[in-house]
């Protein structure tokens, strides 16, 4: 639009002020064709600087805001280790260990290196920023181990994930919701669990039904998902998808390909 403007107003003001210093016939085509040009360049000089200053201050904003989503993404990372290597788990763990012991000492090797490979998968992730979703299954699938030797069948898991693919997760992220569906909800015989994960068009979805403990519920649970949510505004142009039904609750985390 500027340029538009420059085309037709550089001509005209130095045609108008020829006109009025009563230059004419040939000499104002001329002298008209040399001040516009002249004008015309020095608008263009001033519309290059204008939008250059304009980039600049764009791409200044640009890799500000990606270096705060990267502050974050790490601060959201360190929370959900802080929050994973979790003494209370870890007691819990101890607890159930103690009676697999007692009544089936048979299954207590088994339930160590599962304990042992959660802590050191924890661990392991503390510089990733993603993980294969099998690595990642695989972790989420010891945790189920370990949460069965405590609820046995009152907690039913099942996925279904392709088997072999490139897909990539932010690690710790399906734990955690695994996690956040067994602390908050009432796991018994007679009131069972039920955690799925699959893949559904472009999302990792996790659901489970809803049957809230009737205790006071902590808002760590709304933490973990804001920091999943804050870790994935930094790898996904998409956004996570946190989806309440009166009977179900769903998660829905973008698909991130390499």
């Amino acid at each position: 639009m500027y340029i538009v403007f420059g085309l037709i107003f550089c001509p005209l003001i130095p045609y108008i002020y020829d006109l009025w210093l009563g230059i004419a016939g040939k000499e104002i085509l001329f002298d008209v064709f040399v001040k516009g040009l002249m004008v015309f360049s020095l608008d263009m000089i001033v519309i290059s600087m204008f939008y250059s200053s304009q980039l600049a201050n764009h791409w200044k904003k640009t890799i500000e805001k990606n270096e705060e989503l990267k502050r974050e993404n790490l601060i959201s990372k360190f929370e959900v280790l802080k929050n994973q290597v979790n003494p209370h788990f870890l007691f819990n763990s101890l607890n159930t260990l103690s009676g697999i012991v007692e009544q089936k000492p048979k299954l207590a090797p088994d339930f160590i290196k599962k304990l042992s490979d959660i802590y050191r998968y924890v661990l392991e992730q503390s510089d990733k920023e993603l993980v294969s979703i099998h690595d990642e299954m695989k972790f989420v699938k010891d945790y189920i181990f370990l949460s069965k030797m405590r609820f046995r069948e009152a907690l039913i898991f099942h996925s279904a994930l392709p088997p072999k693919s490139n897909i990539q997760v932010a690690p710790l992220g399906l734990q955690m919701l695994v996690e956040n569906a067994i602390k908050h909800n009432i796991v018994a015989d007679d009131m069972p669990l039920k955690i799925n994960i699959s893949i559904e068009e472009s999302f990792v979805v996790t659901n489970n039904n809803i049957q809230t403990k009737n205790t006071v519920i902590s808002n760590k649970k709304t933490q973990g998902l804001e920091n999943l949510k804050k870790r994935y505004t930094y790898l996904s142009n998409k956004p996570v998808q946190v989806i309440e039904l009166d009977s179900e609750f769903i998660v829905k985390l973008p698909i991130i390909k390499l």
